[in-house]
């Protein structure tokens, strides 16, 4: 699927300019004579409640109930099974190639995170791959029509972060409008201008 591709990039890609934020960010605060310490101190409250409401949002938007429903995961359930049946690493055979059980061990870890993590459309894709095909497709719509919206919420969520911004600046000054904007939302200090 291709929104989980956009959402692998943009994760590796938050990854990666997280730490490159927080050094800037604190580079910027020295530059302006702004005492980062002294605003940490005093909204320790405000600060903890932003990065804690932030992590409840996310993990709300992973783990989001399913739709009550006897067994709605049912038939994911089965091509699960069905995938180990031919890939479980205590199946796979002697005779086959050092590469083949290495690709196939790999396969089955895919297809255990995917279960684990209730990620049906990576679950398909090795169902696929195995050409292993569901007896039922009942459910299958409802559950990956719930995974697209959260996937897509997931995508949102990363867009608003500061990070995020940052990464896409191109010029120092839109750098600083960000971190501008970052120390107003986190501490509402307001960056005095340089004439």
């Amino acid at each position: 699927m291709f929104i989980r591709s956009e959402l692998e990039y943009q994760e590796e890609l938050l990854e990666q300019t997280h730490p490159e934020f927080e050094k800037y960010y604190r580079k910027f605060c020295v530059d302006n004579r702004i005492d980062l310490d002294y605003l940490n101190k005093n909204n320790d409250k405000k600060v903890d409640n932003i990065f804690n409401h932030s992590e409840e949002k996310r993990d709300k938007l992973i783990h989001k109930p399913r739709k009550e429903k006897k067994n709605p995961t049912r038939v994911f359930d089965k091509i699960y099974r069905s995938i180990a049946k031919e890939i479980h690493p205590d199946k796979l055979s002697s005779l086959l190639s050092l590469q083949e059980i290495q690709e196939k061990e790999e396969m089955f870890k895919k297809a255990t995170g995917a279960m684990n993590n209730e990620d049906w459309g990576r679950l398909l894709e090795v169902a696929d791959w195995l050409n292993v095909k569901p007896l039922s497709f009942d459910g299958i719509e409802e559950q990956i029509d719930l995974e697209l919206v959260k996937l897509k919420n997931l995508i949102q969520n990363n867009k608003n972060m500061y990070s995020w911004a940052f990464a896409n600046c191109e010029t120092d000054e839109e750098r600083n409008k960000v971190v501008e904007n970052f120390l107003f939302h986190l501490f509402g200090f307001v960056v005095d201008k340089k004439d």
